[in-house]
């Protein structure tokens, strides 16, 4: 993991900054060993490779003593590998013969997520600090997986439902955020943090997008 980054003030009340930040690298699931059929004893271990490219950018302007607006916007692009395992199957599809199991594939994704925050932040009194704002995100590049491809041959797969996968997108997440917080002393502080948040699934395929909600959180 690594990161790149500026900040400038360009004037006494406009700052703006500018970062780049990555991930590159791989984790082994040890754990989904035993629910692998590997025959032959010398094909790789399940594993999750994940890079991520992150661009994040930052001006904000102060409109009075105490209070100041901050605009930001991120745009991170996400390609991983995930293997995922279900409970049947009947033949390993092309190109995923490096299980050697019928029942475990890998998901490859690729998803791009951009996100918009306006945040108006104020300092009333020394130990009071206000901040409140809303946040926009719209996720996309991801889908819906189905072991219905595992299954093809297989007579009795049209007798009961595909299992379904939704991994990444696409969504949007809109979110609505105050937070208070109260110095009672030097080094302690109390805070308050209230978010209200609505996040939409897009119905893709056979997914019905049954993880949608509005409330708090």
């Amino acid at each position: 993991k690594y990161s790149v980054g500026v900040d400038n003030k360009l004037t006494s009340d406009i700052n703006w900054s500018l970062k780049y930040s990555a991930t590159n690298g791989s984790t082994d699931f040890l754990d989904m060993l035993p629910d692998v059929q590997n025959p032959t004893g010398n094909l790789a271990s399940p594993k999750l490779t994940d890079n991520m490219q992150d661009i994040n950018g930052t001006i904000s302007y102060r409109l009075a003593r105490t209070t100041t607006a901050f605009l930001s916007y991120d745009y991170r692009k996400n390609d991983f590998i995930i293997p995922s395992t279900w409970t049947r199957g009947s033949s390993i599809p092309a190109g995923q013969d490096i299980y050697n199991d019928s029942l475990t594939v890998q998901i490859d994704q690729h998803t791009i997520d951009r996100t918009i925050d306006f945040t108006l932040a104020s300092k009333p009194m020394d130990a009071l600090h206000i901040a409140g704002g809303i946040t926009y995100l719209r996720s996309t590049g991801g889908s819906t997986v189905s072991p219905t491809a595992i299954t093809t041959g297989n007579t009795k797969a049209a007798a009961g439902p595909a299992d379904i996968t939704k991994v990444g997108g696409p969504y949007t997440w809109i979110q609505g955020h105050i937070q208070v917080g109260y110095d009672i002393l030097k080094n302690l502080g109390v805070q308050l943090d209230w978010q209200y948040a609505e996040y939409m699934e897009d119905h893709v395929d056979y997914y019905v997008a049954a993880n949608s909600f509005v409330g708090f959180i």
